[in-house]
């Protein structure tokens, strides 16, 4: 442990590095055991120096863990932070806005706003980061972030910067697989001028319809991909799994498609009711659910 710990340290300048950092409370589901290292990046350079140090070591990089289970386990690796000042950063440049992956898609949304830029406003509500967000491709109100994108920089497990334009990144619905293997340092995004107040109109409705129609508590948001057609919470609800509870995890009254941690759930609590959701819809609806949320260190096709 001693010995790894030294071999990540070198050259890394201020990056606060520690062992065994508890993961649960930076989720928005509040579950999870430690990660075996936790790093916060000083810069870039020492965001690249720590991947070369890492070497087999397994990498991983959180945001806001919002769209996230971490199993109770822990992670058996170096976890890279990237709520960091040097990436939580956005711009209007040329006409074009530049973002950087530790920016909350709250403030992206504030940001547009502000400057009078329109297509962002969808993004108030979903509690997450940028870099997460181009990974999955997020989305609310019938858009997605994907939608936005002119090209995005990145590196991969190599140390090697890739400039990605929107052609080479292949967004899917609440999935780019390009960026699965990369770690998203900022993105160019469109600029559509609108004025403020209607900017400020469009937010105001879009979080008074979350507001209404999704719970508040500790969630990881969609448990699952709406199937083609339909709406997981509408299959959910249909085979009347709300308030359906496994150890302190709960089906939500209000939203099917979200597990709350009610009463301290534990990751194999969330497990087991997903697998009871996914089974109880491939009965009652003859379709096969498939889960939105990242379990970390963990392929859903192995567990499920």
């Amino acid at each position: 442990m001693d010995f790894l710990k030294r071999q990540l340290s070198v050259n890394i300048g201020q990056t606060r590095l520690t062992c065994h950092e508890p993961l649960g409370p930076k989720t928005s589901l509040k579950i999870g055991g430690n990660a075996l290292f936790f790093a916060e990046p000083d810069s870039e350079s020492s965001l690249i120096q720590l991947l070369q140090n890492a070497c087999k070591l397994p990498v991983f990089t959180l945001g806001r863990g919002s769209n996230l289970l971490v199993p109770d386990e822990g992670f058996a690796g170096l976890v890279i932070s990237m709520n960091v000042p040097w990436l939580q950063t956005a711009s209007v440049e040329n006409d074009v806005i530049v973002v950087g992956a530790g920016l909350r898609l709250k403030e992206l949304c504030g940001f547009a706003t502000k400057n009078g830029i329109g297509g962002y406003t969808f993004m108030d509500g979903i509690p997450g980061s940028v870099g997460g967000a181009l990974r999955m491709n997020a989305g609310a109100m019938g858009a997605a972030i994907g939608e936005k994108v002119l090209s995005v920089e990145a590196l991969d497990r190599q140390d090697n910067k890739h400039v990605l334009d929107a052609r080479q990144l292949h967004f899917e619905y609440r999935a780019c697989r390009t960026l699965d293997d990369k770690i998203v340092l900022r993105a160019r995004m469109a600029v559509l001028r609108e004025s403020r107040e209607t900017l400020e109109a469009q937010r105001a409705q879009f979080l008074e319809k979350r507001k209404q129609s999704q719970p508040v508590g500790a969630s990881a948001g969609s448990t699952f991909k709406n199937p083609p057609g339909d709406y997981a919470g509408r299959l959910i609800e249909q085979a009347g799994l709300k308030g359906t509870c496994v150890g302190g995890a709960e089906v939500s009254q209000k939203h099917a498609n979200f597990i709350l941690n009610q009463n301290r759930a534990s990751s194999r609590d969330v497990v087991s009711l997903v697998k009871h959701i996914k089974k109880t819809i491939v009965s009652t609806s003859n379709i096969a659910l498939e889960p939105e949320i990242l379990f970390l260190g963990h392929s859903w096709k192995d567990v499920l």
